[in-house]
């Protein structure tokens, strides 16, 4: 929700309670699941392609029955990863990407890395069923092939520690098993390069997915900052009008509430400047406890507050919220031992079939608000 973005005002008021927080990344959870299935349908087809190539190799070459029928048992994971892979594509891909939540990536999430997890363990597997064969060609295939896969996951971004992990100790373990219970000493001794690589590897993951984490967070910040208003921490002017475009070119059923304050420049005049910006922050308050969580507030400069309410239930609902915002208003604020008493007055647009654009939403709701502070103030009209 937008005007989330306020909550550092809200917490400094001693008003909101941070949220407990169940994982050291849920901050930026969306955009690391949407990381996981960027650009992945090509991936998972080469890997499939290579793998069942691979078992194909060595099955003509030993002519062994059991590597035919592991090839169908392979094959299960790899379309389960390709079924999920598109679904996720066709629900959250393009413009539905705002679709996506924290609660719903996470199980995203934890089925790409089920369906995963299953694939790389029949690899595994595999990788064991080639050690049989007491052959270096065998050998080779198998070795040079899970430190390929396990170099191949360890760059992918957004990918999970835990799941890159899993698999790690999945595949390197049947290969250092296989190493142990060879009759080759050599073999024997490569165990021990087997267990300082993968050390590394996991060292390897957890930097990388840090530093990717916190590369997001930096974003996410950057882009707060230049979608907030500085001083009241709602939605400034350019992304509230980005947000009712987008409203507008949905054909989403909206109302538009546009709200000015009655009698702030006296305020500004009477007690300076400093109190008229801590009003300001109390109102951007005071509005936020009214909103729900699909609703957009945004200050548009000065004492202009507007509200994109959305999904509209009914007009009913507009002009009971704008009521309770204007006795809200006219609530007293208790300012540096000063009481100070405003009012405002709302303008108020809906949404049409053939909505117009976001400017001339506004304008509309504008020309409404001046109608109402033509009858005096703390109330609100309708847009004709």
């Amino acid at each position: 929700m937008d005007h989330l973005i306020a909550g550092s005002q809200l917490r400094r008021e001693g008003k909101v309670k941070p949220a407990p927080v169940r994982s050291s990344y849920e901050d930026v959870q969306v955009e690391l699941t949407q990381l996981i299935f960027a650009r992945l349908m090509p991936t998972v087809l080469l890997g499939t392609l290579g793998m069942t190539g691979t078992v194909v190799l060595v099955a003509l070459r030993y002519h062994d029955p059991w590597l035919w029928y592991s090839i169908g048992i392979m094959l299960v994971p790899c379309v389960a990863r390709i079924l999920v892979v598109a679904a996720f594509g066709d629900r959250f891909g393009g413009s539905n990407a705002d679709k996506l939540t924290p609660r719903l990536a996470h199980r995203c999430e934890l089925l790409y890395g089920i369906v995963t997890l299953l694939y790389y363990f029949c690899l595994a597997c595999y990788t064991m069923w080639c050690f049989h064969y007491h052959d270096i060609v065998s050998w080779f295939v198998a070795s040079m092939g899970t430190l390929c896969f396990l170099n191949a996951l360890s760059a992918r971004l957004g990918m999970r520690p835990w799941i890159i992990e899993t698999i790690g100790a999945s595949l390197l373990g049947a290969l250092g098993a296989s190493l142990l219970l060879s009759p080759e000493p050599i073999l024997r001794w490569m165990f021990i390069l087997i267990v300082l690589y993968g050390y590394i590897f996991r060292e390897s993951v957890r930097t990388k997915f840090q530093i990717l984490v916190e590369q997001l967070r930096s974003r996410r910040k950057l882009r707060e900052l230049a979608e907030r208003d500085m001083l009241t921490g709602l939605a400034n002017s350019r992304h509230f009008h980005d947000r009712l475009d987008a409203s507008c070119r949905k054909a989403d059923h909206f109302a538009v509430l546009f709200m000015d304050l009655d009698r702030f420049k006296a305020v500004n005049d009477t007690f300076g400047h400093g109190v008229g910006d801590t009003l300001l922050q109390m109102v951007a308050d005071r509005l936020l406890s009214e909103m729900r969580a699909t609703d957009v507030v945004g200050r548009l400069g000065g004492d202009e507050f507007v509200m994109l309410l959305i999904p509209l239930l009914s007009e009913v609902d507009a002009s009971g919220l704008a009521q309770r915002i204007n006795r809200l208003m006219s609530v007293p604020f208790e300012i540096e031992g000063n009481e100070i008493r405003i009012g405002s007055s709302i303008g108020i647009r809906f949404s049409r079939d053939t909505a117009p654009n976001a400017n001339q939403i506004v304008q509309s709701a504008d020309a409404a608000l001046y109608r109402a502070k033509l009858a005096g103030g703390g109330s609100f009209r309708f847009a004709e």
